[in-house]
C-alpha cells in the first residue's frame, strides 16, 4: 500500500474525511433549530455531508469493494432525503408503532428534534420503501428505525472491515528479509 508524504496511507485520509462529514452531520442535527433559517442550514448540511460520505466511498471503491457497498447504501438513503428537502422521512404510523418518540398530528411535516428525520403520513413519503421504516433494537444502541440504505451501509462497513483484516493478515504473513 503506497504511503503519502505524511506517512499515512491515502485510504486513511479519505476515511478521516468521511468521519469528519459524519461528525459535522451529527453536530448540525443537534445544534441548529428545527424552524426558520437554521432549519434550512441543518437540512443543507445533512444533505451535503451525506453526499460527501458517498463521494468518499466512491473514491475508496478503487481499492475496497466494501466502499462500493457503502456508496450504494448512501445512494439508497439520498433518494428519500433529497426528495424531502434534506431530511429522511419517517411516517407517523411507524414512529407511533416504535414508541421511540411521542408524536401527534401537530408534529406532521416537522423535523424531529435531535434527529435527521422529518415526520410525515405514510402516503406522503416519497420513496417510502427506502425511508426509515424498519424498527430494530440493537445492543448498546437500543431501539431505532432504520432504512434499507442503513442496512446496506452497515453491510458495506462490515465487508470493508473484513477486507482490512484480510489485508493485515496477508501483510503480517509475508516473510521478512534477513
Amino acid at each position: 500500500m503506497a504511503s503519502s508524504k505524511a506517512g499515512l496511507p491515502p485510504e486513511i485520509k479519505w476515511f478521516g474525511i468521511a468521519v469528519v462529514c459524519m461528525v459535522i452531520q451529527r453536530v448540525s442535527v443537534r445544534a441548529f433549530a428545527l424552524e426558520g433559517w437554521e432549519s434550512d442550514v441543518r437540512r443543507t448540511i445533512f444533505a451535503l455531508t451525506t453526499i460527501g460520505v458517498g463521494l468518499v466511498a466512491l473514491r475508496l471503491g478503487k481499492k475496497w469493494f466494501g466502499a462500493w457497498v457503502v456508496a450504494l447504501g448512501v445512494a439508497l438513503n439520498l433518494l428519500p432525503i433529497l426528495a424531502h428537502g434534506g431530511l429522511m422521512p419517517v411516517s407517523i404510523e411507524k414512529l407511533q408503532e416504535s414508541g421511540i418518540y411521542q408524536v401527534t398530528e401537530e408534529d406532521l411535516g416537522k423535523p424531529l428534534a435531535l434527529s435527521k428525520d422529518i415526520l410525515l403520513r405514510r402516503d406522503e413519503v416519497r420513496f417510502e420503501p427506502l425511508s426509515d421504516r424498519y424498527i430494530l433494537t440493537l445492543p448498546i444502541i437500543g431501539k431505532n428505525i432504520y432504512s434499507i440504505g442503513d442496512f446496506v451501509l452497515f453491510i458495506g462497513l462490515c465487508v470493508a472491515l473484513g477486507e482490512a483484516v484480510l489485508r493485515s493478515v496477508r501483510v503480517s504473513a509475508r516473510p521478512t528479509g534477513s
